[in-house]
């Protein structure tokens, strides 16, 4: 049977065979070998070198100074831009789609941060006003990170946005859908940090 060590981490397996032969003779033949199995129980560790919150793996500016405020990539925080004076509804009506690069997240999370609530609110009381709209909430980032992890960032992040303006605005729930793209449809080159912030967006689309 199977003995599990805790000290080294080995699963050592012994094996033995008793074979019965005719009447009277009784052969016994034994077999037995020990397989050694090593695997480790340590769980895995994430370092930040810098200290800055963002673990190394995904830190794109490594040795920022202590005390520096950082974004999601580990680089620093630039004030960000006032929200655009752009006329949300007229891009609806005029394009079919609203694009923004101005509502914001938690690092690695889904939670929508305070000074992204203008905005939502501007877009909410826009489609108060358009009951019959049938919207597409569309999740976007960049080419950081795997594919995979990004899909799912993106699909967590536009549902959030969608469960904002449902919980906050008259609006019809069957009217709102979440999706994510991940990195699957980038608008800028991934390659400088202008792009990739340009990729990390939300679209609004008007499906009718």
């Amino acid at each position: 049977m199977p003995i599990y060590s805790d000290v080294e981490d080995y699963v050592f397996i012994n094996v033995a065979e008793l074979v019965a032969s005719d009447e009277s003779n009784i052969i016994v033949r034994s077999v037995g070998f020990n397989l050694a199995i090593g695997f480790n129980l340590t769980p895995m560790e994430h370092t930040d070198t810098d200290g800055d919150g963002v673990w190394d793996i995904f830190d794109m500016c490594p040795g920022t100074p202590p005390g520096t405020i950082v974004n999601e990539r580990g680089c620093p925080r630039r004030e960000r831009r006032p929200i655009q004076d752009v006329n949300v509804e007229k891009e609806f009506v005029d394009k079919g789609i609203f694009i923004t690069n101005e509502i914001y997240f938690e690092f690695n999370s889904d939670e929508i941060t305070p000074d992204s609530y203008s905005l939502l609110d501007k877009i909410g009381k826009i489609l108060e006003r358009h009951p019959g709209w049938v919207i597409e909430v569309a999740g976007h980032t960049d080419s950081i990170g795997t594919e995979s992890y990004n899909s799912k960032l993106s699909k967590r992040r536009a549902k959030a946005v969608k469960n904002y303006l449902a919980a906050n605005f008259n609006i019809v729930p069957a009217n709102l859908s979440a999706q994510g793209y991940g990195e699957s449809m980038p608008i800028a080159d991934n390659g400088t940090s202008e792009g990739r912030a340009e990729n990390r967006r939300v679209e609004f689309r008007k499906i009718k």
